[in-house]
């Protein structure tokens, strides 16, 4: 309960029976290392100071540092090994040094852990808890959690609880389930986030699930569900996301993914690997999946725009068909897409072999954007795109016919002549039921109040100097054009190009 000091000195400690540090109490270092064994409680209440020196520490019985608890290293490194409960409700201060942790059991933070730069490693047997107004900061050092070597252990980010590793790295791995909130990063590179779980759940409202500053990928792998309502992007680059089956390998996909994202220069997913899929994007015009890979259905909702990629058996999105047995329709009573009926925009399935056999993949790729009209000259009133083919020969046929009607179309004295493909995006879609959706053309010069009717370039349209041609009586109700009846016969002009 009094005071201890080193000045420098070394402290080896193997204790057979409890250690208390009452709150009254004070243990300096002066830089001096402290290397302790203990086999029962350990309960630290007052002040340990390093003041440089290095902690090593196996407790063979629980710790708990209390909430006038504080633990300061001044730049040395905390390692520590513990048997039974921890529950931290202090703070632990290293500046600069690193926490290494083999944690036995579970743990329960409350209190505040910072490294100044440090990297936290803990290793975890049970659980991992962190809540409350608990914080975990690292100050650009990596964060690291491995509770993926038992069966059925947790990692918990919950309530107010934050995690911020600045430009730092996280890693959270889970056998079962991990459920986050709060993580905040400034990171670049490729790993920025990762989390690897049975399942991926949200963890509160109070705040966003995931908070990105910087450009790096945030990687959500789970091995049935990810159920994330907010992940917010703060950085003038684009959202970039992966998410895919545990492994994070291959084409591996999870079963189902519902996630709501704010980011206000758009999303892209380098994959979107899940047999069911909701998507919404509040904030922006722009969703690009580069690739992605789908069982049953993918539902997206960017902006005002609803689109369906999949075996579209219906135009309901009911939990019950995201699940594998009832008990797993809680993981999205709070979704972020509204289950119930879809009026869709876009509607876009596979052909026979995929539709006739409910084992059988769609690979897609999928780009949504929608910006505003511009006075100034080239414009583009919508530039969806879908790419469904069935391989990459077909693929680059259907480029050549859209490249095609483009230049047709550019020859126009009405076009400028720099105009380029990528400024005027054109659907295409290759599909066995012989369907495209309704989409628009590019144009130019359009003023700021002026839009286009939607129609499409694809075979069978007749495209001229100064018109697009569709037979109207061939646009259906459901807003789809059947391919294989159009003909230039009878047709009258639907966009005019001027």
């Amino acid at each position: 309960a009094g005071l201890v000091d080193t000045a420098g000195g070394n402290i080896t400690a193997t204790l057979l029976d409890s250690l208390t540090l009452a709150e009254t109490g004070t243990v300096r270092l002066g830089g001096g290392d402290l290397t302790l064994a203990v086999s029962e409680a350990t309960s630290l209440a007052g002040l340990l100071d390093t003041q440089g020196g290095s902690v090593s520490a196996t407790l063979l019985d629980s710790l708990t540092l209390g909430e006038a608890g504080t633990v300061r290293l001044g730049g040395g490194n905390l390692e520590m090994s513990v048997t039974q409960a921890a529950n931290l409700a202090g703070l632990v201060d290293t500046a600069g040094g690193n926490i290494t942790a083999t944690l036995l059991d579970s743990i329960d933070i409350t209190g505040t852990l910072t490294t100044a730069g440090g990297n936290i490693t803990a290793t975890v047997a049970d659980s991992f808890t962190l809540r409350g107004a608990g914080r975990i900061e690292t100050v650009n050092g990596d964060f690291t959690i491995d509770a993926n070597q038992g069966f059925n252990q947790t990692v918990s980010l919950t309530d107010t609880a934050v995690l911020d590793v600045s430009a730092g790295r996280i890693l959270i791995e889970a056998s079962g389930q991990a459920t986050v909130t709060g993580i905040r990063t400034q990171a670049s590179g490729d790993d920025a986030v990762t989390l690897r779980a049975l399942d991926i759940q949200e963890g509160g409202d109070d705040q966003a699930d995931i908070a990105r500053a910087g450009t790096g990928t945030i990687n959500l792998f789970a091995g049935r569900y990810i159920n994330l309502n907010d992940i917010t992007n703060t950085n003038a680059d684009a959202l970039r996301l992966n998410v895919a089956g545990k492994s994070g390998l291959g084409e591996v996909r999870t079963g189902a993914v519902m996630l709501g994202l704010n980011s206000l220069p758009g999303t892209v997913f380098e994959r979107l690997y899940a047999d069911h899929a909701g998507i919404l994007e509040t904030q922006s015009d722009y969703l690009q999946v580069v690739r992605g890979i789908t069982q049953q259905d993918a539902y997206f909702t960017v902006s005002e725009m609803n689109a369906r990629i999949g075996r579209l058996k219906e135009r309901t999105l009911e939990p019950q068909s995201w699940t594998v047995d009832d008990g797993m329709s809680s993981f999205f009573d709070t979704a972020a897409l509204a289950f119930g009926g879809r009026q869709e925009n876009y509607s876009v399935t596979g052909g026979g072999n995929y539709l006739n056999n409910p084992n059988s993949l769609l690979f897609y790729d999928f780009l949504y954007d929608n910006p505003e009209i511009s006075s100034t000259g080239i414009a583009v009133t919508w530039s969806p795109r879908f790419i469904l083919a069935r391989g990459e020969a077909e693929r680059q046929r259907i480029d050549q016919r859209i490249d095609m009607a483009l230049a047709s179309i550019l020859q126009g004295a009405n076009y400028v002549s720099d105009v380029t493909q990528t400024s005027a995006f054109v659907t295409t879609l290759s599909s066995l039921d012989g369907q495209a959706p309704v989409v628009s053309v590019p144009a130019v010069g359009l003023a700021q109040d002026q839009t286009l009717t939607p129609t499409i370039i694809f075979d069978g349209i007749t495209v001229d100097d100064d018109f697009l041609w569709i037979a109207p009586e061939q646009q259906e109700d459901n807003g789809f054009v059947n391919l294989s009846s159009l003909s230039d016969e009878g047709s009258e002009p639907l966009v005019r190009l001027e």
